[in-house]
């Protein structure tokens, strides 16, 4: 994610790499696959929109346990109205 959406911070749920991550409405993020993979992602508020480079759009909305691995996506964002709260949570810790 490079800190690049507002809000990106440690989930404080004692899971070593877990953050938060808080999208405004309207706001895209470009979709960095490092960041993202071997990542369970909890969509804990809001609707995720996640757009391939090509092809559909999908929307997951609140309650959505998922993985981004994989997909060819091109961005990350939320809804024109209401702000996206995700939970990212690895798989297996990260090393130093």
């Amino acid at each position: 994610m490079t800190g690049a959406a507002s809000g990106d911070q440690d989930a404080g749920d004692g899971v070593v790499g877990s953050r938060v991550v808080v999208l405004q409405p309207g706001q895209r993020l470009p979709f960095e696959a490092p960041e993202w993979d071997d990542a369970l992602v909890l969509v804990a508020g809001g609707a995720l929109e996640v757009r391939q480079r090509r092809g559909p759009c999908w929307t997951f909305g609140e309650g959505s346990v998922l993985t981004l691995a994989g997909l060819g996506l091109d961005t990350l964002g939320g809804g024109p109205v209401r702000t996206v709260l995700v939970v990212i949570r690895p798989v297996r810790p990260r090393g130093p």
